[in-house]
Protein backbone atom coordinates (compact mmCIF):
# COMPACT_ATOMS: atom_id res chain seq x y z
CA UNK A 1 0.00 0.00 0.00
CA UNK A 2 1.39 3.38 -1.12
CA UNK A 3 1.50 6.50 0.65
CA UNK A 4 -0.88 9.34 0.38
CA UNK A 5 0.42 12.23 -1.86
CA UNK A 6 1.25 14.79 0.87
CA UNK A 7 3.08 12.21 2.26
CA UNK A 8 5.32 11.50 -0.42
CA UNK A 9 6.04 15.21 -0.90
CA UNK A 10 6.62 16.07 3.12
CA UNK A 11 8.75 13.23 2.93
CA UNK A 12 10.78 14.76 -0.34
CA UNK A 13 10.47 18.19 1.15
CA UNK A 14 12.28 16.47 4.39
CA UNK A 15 15.05 14.60 2.56
CA UNK A 16 15.75 17.84 1.15
CA UNK A 17 16.04 19.82 4.19
CA UNK A 18 18.00 16.78 5.58
CA UNK A 19 20.45 16.64 2.60
CA UNK A 20 20.91 20.56 2.87
CA UNK A 21 21.83 20.06 6.41
CA UNK A 22 24.54 16.96 5.87
CA UNK A 23 25.91 19.58 2.97
CA UNK A 24 26.43 22.21 5.79
CA UNK A 25 27.84 20.09 8.22
CA UNK A 26 30.46 18.36 5.88
CA UNK A 27 31.48 22.17 5.40
CA UNK A 28 32.43 22.41 9.30
CA UNK A 29 29.33 24.21 9.75
CA UNK A 30 27.78 21.57 11.67
CA UNK A 31 23.49 21.50 12.01
CA UNK A 32 20.90 20.80 14.54
CA UNK A 33 17.74 19.67 12.54
CA UNK A 34 14.43 17.74 14.08
CA UNK A 35 12.37 15.28 12.25
CA UNK A 36 8.69 16.44 13.18
CA UNK A 37 4.89 14.76 12.91
CA UNK A 38 2.53 12.44 13.91
CA UNK A 39 3.04 9.58 15.47
CA UNK A 40 3.10 6.48 12.71
CA UNK A 41 3.79 9.39 10.23
CA UNK A 42 7.40 7.72 8.95
CA UNK A 43 9.66 10.44 11.04
CA UNK A 44 12.03 7.04 11.65
CA UNK A 45 11.74 5.58 8.11
CA UNK A 46 12.73 9.01 6.80
CA UNK A 47 15.60 9.45 8.75
CA UNK A 48 16.71 5.64 7.82
CA UNK A 49 16.40 6.85 3.78
CA UNK A 50 17.97 9.89 4.44
CA UNK A 51 21.13 7.93 5.93
CA UNK A 52 20.71 5.10 3.84
CA UNK A 53 21.23 7.27 0.70
CA UNK A 54 24.15 9.70 1.61
CA UNK A 55 27.06 10.04 -0.33
CA UNK A 56 30.33 10.00 1.49
CA UNK A 57 29.31 7.41 4.12
CA UNK A 58 29.14 9.56 7.10
CA UNK A 59 29.83 8.19 10.67
CA UNK A 60 26.17 7.73 12.13
CA UNK A 61 25.81 7.36 15.87
CA UNK A 62 22.25 6.54 17.34
CA UNK A 63 20.36 7.05 20.55
CA UNK A 64 17.23 7.12 21.85
CA UNK A 65 15.25 8.11 24.72
CA UNK A 66 12.83 5.11 26.35
CA UNK A 67 9.55 5.42 27.42
CA UNK A 68 10.49 4.44 30.99
CA UNK A 69 8.47 5.64 34.47
CA UNK A 70 12.00 7.09 35.39
CA UNK A 71 14.01 7.54 32.25
CA UNK A 72 17.43 7.01 31.53
CA UNK A 73 19.72 9.87 32.34
CA UNK A 74 21.92 10.68 29.23
CA UNK A 75 20.40 6.99 27.59
CA UNK A 76 21.19 8.77 23.49
CA UNK A 77 24.69 9.41 25.00
CA UNK A 78 24.96 6.01 26.42
CA UNK A 79 23.72 4.44 23.26
CA UNK A 80 25.71 6.20 20.70
CA UNK A 81 28.99 5.82 23.31
CA UNK A 82 28.57 2.56 22.61
CA UNK A 83 29.23 2.41 18.95
CA UNK A 84 32.93 4.43 19.16
CA UNK A 85 33.70 4.08 22.97
CA UNK A 86 32.80 1.20 24.88
CA UNK A 87 34.47 2.56 27.94
CA UNK A 88 33.08 5.72 27.55
CA UNK A 89 29.50 4.57 27.71
CA UNK A 90 30.84 2.22 31.15
CA UNK A 91 31.83 5.31 32.36
CA UNK A 92 28.40 7.13 31.65
CA UNK A 93 26.41 3.92 32.64
CA UNK A 94 28.29 4.21 36.10
CA UNK A 95 26.81 7.69 36.65
CA UNK A 96 30.03 9.88 36.30
CA UNK A 97 29.45 13.81 36.62
CA UNK A 98 27.83 15.80 34.04
CA UNK A 99 31.01 18.02 33.45
CA UNK A 100 32.38 14.65 32.47
CA UNK A 101 29.71 13.14 30.62
CA UNK A 102 29.45 16.26 28.19
CA UNK A 103 32.84 16.18 27.57
CA UNK A 104 32.71 12.80 25.64
CA UNK A 105 29.36 13.85 24.20
CA UNK A 106 31.94 16.51 22.66
CA UNK A 107 34.46 14.15 21.73
CA UNK A 108 31.46 12.58 19.78
CA UNK A 109 30.53 15.65 17.68
CA UNK A 110 34.06 16.95 17.41
CA UNK A 111 35.56 14.48 15.06
CA UNK A 112 37.44 12.65 17.77
CA UNK A 113 35.79 9.52 16.42
CA UNK A 114 35.01 10.00 12.89
CA UNK A 115 38.25 10.23 11.32
CA UNK A 116 38.00 12.98 9.07
CA UNK A 117 34.42 12.04 8.03
CA UNK A 118 30.95 13.52 9.00
CA UNK A 119 29.26 12.43 11.71
CA UNK A 120 25.31 12.16 11.86
CA UNK A 121 23.86 11.99 15.24
CA UNK A 122 20.49 10.54 15.98
CA UNK A 123 18.71 11.23 18.72
CA UNK A 124 15.22 9.46 18.79
CA UNK A 125 11.85 9.95 20.75
CA UNK A 126 13.20 13.00 22.08
CA UNK A 127 9.77 13.45 23.82
CA UNK A 128 11.14 10.75 26.51
CA UNK A 129 14.06 12.61 27.00
CA UNK A 130 15.10 12.76 30.82
CA UNK A 131 16.16 16.58 32.19
CA UNK A 132 19.88 15.49 31.54
CA UNK A 133 19.21 15.02 27.80
CA UNK A 134 17.82 17.80 27.61
CA UNK A 135 20.18 20.21 28.76
CA UNK A 136 23.12 17.77 26.91
CA UNK A 137 20.87 18.76 23.63
CA UNK A 138 21.51 22.48 24.60
CA UNK A 139 24.97 21.87 25.09
CA UNK A 140 25.45 20.23 21.91
CA UNK A 141 23.32 22.47 19.85
CA UNK A 142 25.39 25.41 20.53
CA UNK A 143 28.78 23.66 19.96
CA UNK A 144 27.77 21.50 16.66
CA UNK A 145 27.79 24.66 14.53
CA UNK A 146 31.57 24.60 14.29
CA UNK A 147 32.12 20.87 13.83
CA UNK A 148 31.56 18.77 11.26
CA UNK A 149 28.14 17.32 12.69
CA UNK A 150 24.59 16.77 12.25
CA UNK A 151 22.70 16.74 15.42
CA UNK A 152 19.52 14.97 14.08
CA UNK A 153 16.76 14.65 16.73
CA UNK A 154 13.06 13.07 16.12
CA UNK A 155 10.30 14.13 17.78
CA UNK A 156 5.78 13.62 17.13
CA UNK A 157 4.10 16.19 17.40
Amino acid sequence: MGHPTGLLHERDDALIELNLALAKARAGHGELALATGEAEAGKTSAIREFLGHTAGRPVVLHGACDPLAVPRPLGPLIDAARDVDPAAAQRLGAGISRVEAFAIAQSLIDGTYSAGRTTVFVIEDLHWADDATLDLLTFLGRRVLHVATLLLGELPR
